[in-house]
C-alpha cells in the first residue's frame, strides 16, 4: 500500500505569507452585522455549549444590548 503525502503545487502558494504577516481579506458588501439589524430582530446566540435565541433590544453608538432568554426561562441581556 502507498500513500501519496505530497502537495499539488497549487496547495504552496495557500502557504505562503504575505510580506506583512496578515492577509488582506476581501470584505463583500453584502455582510450583516449586529448593527444593521433592526431592534426586534430574532437571532441565535451562541452562549458556552449551547445555542440560545436572542432579541435586539437596544442599538446605540456604543454597543448593542441583545435580550437572551435562558434555558430555565428567565432571560438576560448581553452587550456586544
Amino acid at each position: 500500500m502507498s500513500a501519496n503525502v505530497e502537495r499539488p503545487p497549487g496547495d504552496i502558494a495557500a502557504l505562503e505569507a504575505t510580506p506583512g504577516g496578515l492577509d488582506i481579506s476581501e470584505c463583500p458588501e453584502n455582510v450583516l452585522t449586529l448593527g444593521s439589524l433592526p431592534v426586534g430582530a430574532r437571532i441565535i446566540l451562541r452562549c458556552r455549549k449551547d445555542w440560545r435565541d436572542a432579541t435586539v433590544s437596544t442599538v446605540s453608538l456604543e454597543a448593542i444590548t441583545l435580550s437572551v432568554g435562558s434555558a430555565s426561562g428567565h432571560t438576560y441581556r448581553v452587550r456586544r
